[in-house]
């Protein structure tokens, strides 16, 4: 093959040219990619919450388990807008989380308080 023969320059013309379309493609699969990556919702911040009273949460926590026997955390972090946190040390004494069952994940009150809770709800 003598490179003065046209046609060996015309396949390695095409040659290069396929080799520069794929690393193109592959290039801007790359950068695809990474746009996607950048376009996932990152999770801000959250919203910094204030801390009620003990007692006037320990109130409201039974009034929403009279309106309902299981909240899932995130249930009640959205309805007494309290930090996580702070509510978990309160329904550490006040409920039992379910690990398993039909109601998996959520919180109920423990006996002794369900009764107080009923004796108020029938006066």
């Amino acid at each position: 093959m003598s490179w003065n023969n046209g046609n060996a320059f015309h396949g390695i013309s095409n040659l290069c040219q396929k080799l520069n379309e794929t690393i193109f493609s592959l290039f801007e699969s790359i950068v695809l990619m990474q746009d996607k990556k950048k376009a996932a919702p990152v999770k801000g911040p959250e919203v910094k919450r204030t801390r009620r009273d003990r007692g006037e949460l320990e109130d409201i926590m039974f009034k929403l388990f009279e309106r309902q026997p299981n909240w899932t955390l995130k249930q009640l972090v959205q309805e007494t807008d309290q930090p996580a946190q702070f509510l978990k040390e309160i329904l550490n004494e006040l409920c039992v989380y379910n690990k398993r069952g039909t109601n998996q994940g959520t919180y109920e009150l423990k006996p002794e308080y369900k009764k107080s809770v009923e004796d108020t709800g029938a006066e």
